[in-house]
């Protein structure tokens, strides 16, 4: 004998199933945002310290002192002495030697006030009495740190993706075809005690919550949401190239054994990290996926069976990505 359900209980469980989505989307976007964060603050350093604007301003200075030391100081350090001391330049009260004194001090000065900034540069703060990290270590500490948040942000990506799989899933075939970005597939509900009302519901319920949602099947906005997802990989892979440009730059040198060995321990930590990528960016894909297939459900084909006077379980539908249409399994 068949149990019925009163209504209000189905709404009750909908109203459930929609709170934990709700809790399991804004779980994965606060710890997208803390990957996102750390890999800005990791490029920041990153940026400062290989290609900033103090590095080449550092390096200028640095020649313009030790070419005031020498004898025979280059036409570049007069005419830059000229041009940041007219005053001393075009006094005639000063000699050739007293021009050439203030001139190296100059020099001096402009040297060690960048080179201080450049070396505070190096240096990362970290609120909480946290002693200061140099740049150099985050290539060690930098990979661990971003593999525990692209781990945590692993676990919530697949929760959120099995939360909506609760309520609707696509056929397994079609996931199995096209891992990545499936073209047809037949989405159902995953609840035969849910009505066609119920499933349109829940979607218009939870939609506004997610942040990579697919309107429209678009490859640039799909390679920009990978892009997005890649963005602490990409930082990661480019701390690497750095140690291994400075590691392979020193070949001509004795070879530091510990610098070898911290080398190959972030390349293994890279490795990790980009997996983990693979991951979150498959979970994501298949969950915006599986919210444009509901979307189109619930526009053609559900809210056309909306009928809260029957108990009819919400029909299968056929979504077609590229024509962005619905249509009712038959």
């Amino acid at each position: 004998m068949a149990v019925k359900r009163k209504p209000e209980t189905l709404w009750k469980l909908v109203e459930a199933r929609c709170i934990q989505l709700a809790d399991s989307v804004s779980g994965a976007r606060i710890a997208f945002l803390v990957a996102l964060s750390w890999s800005f603050i990791w490029a920041w350093s990153l940026y400062s310290v290989d290609l900033g604007y103090l590095v080449g301003l550092r390096d200028r200075y640095e020649h313009y002192f030790a070419s005031s030391l020498t004898q025979h100081p280059s036409s570049e350090l007069k005419t830059w002495c000229a041009q940041n001391s007219p005053g001393v330049a075009n006094d005639g009260n000063f000699s050739d030697t007293e021009r050439g004194q203030f001139c190296q001090q100059l020099a001096k000065n402009a040297f060690e006030w960048v080179d201080k900034a450049y070396r505070e540069s190096t240096l990362l703060s970290f609120p909480g009495g946290f002693g200061k990290l140099s740049v150099s270590d985050l290539g060690i500490i930098g990979q661990i740190g971003m593999l525990i948040i692209l781990l945590w942000l692993y676990f919530a990506a697949r929760r959120e993706n099995h939360a909506i799989r609760a309520i609707v899933d696509m056929d397994p075939d079609a996931r199995k075809q096209d891992r990545w970005f499936p073209k047809t597939y037949v989405l159902s509900s995953q609840d035969r005690y849910l009505s066609a009302e119920h499933v349109a519901y829940a979607y218009h319920s939870v939609a506004q919550r997610f942040v990579f949602i697919f309107s429209h099947h678009t490859r640039p906005l799909l390679l920009l949401t990978l892009l997005l997802l890649f963005i602490p990989a990409i930082v990661a892979f480019w701390n690497l190239g750095t140690d291994i440009r400075d590691l392979v730059a020193r070949f001509l040198q004795p070879v530091n054994t510990s610098i070898l060995l911290r080398t190959v321990f972030e390349a293994l930590l890279f490795i990790c990290v980009l997996l983990t990528t693979v991951r979150i960016a498959r979970s994501e894909l298949d969950t915006s996926v599986l919210l444009n297939g509901w979307y189109l459900a619930a526009r053609d084909v559900w809210m056309e069976e909306w009928d809260e006077t029957t108990h009819d379980p919400a029909p299968s539908a056929t979504i077609d990505v590229s024509a962005q249409k619905a249509t009712k399994k038959i």
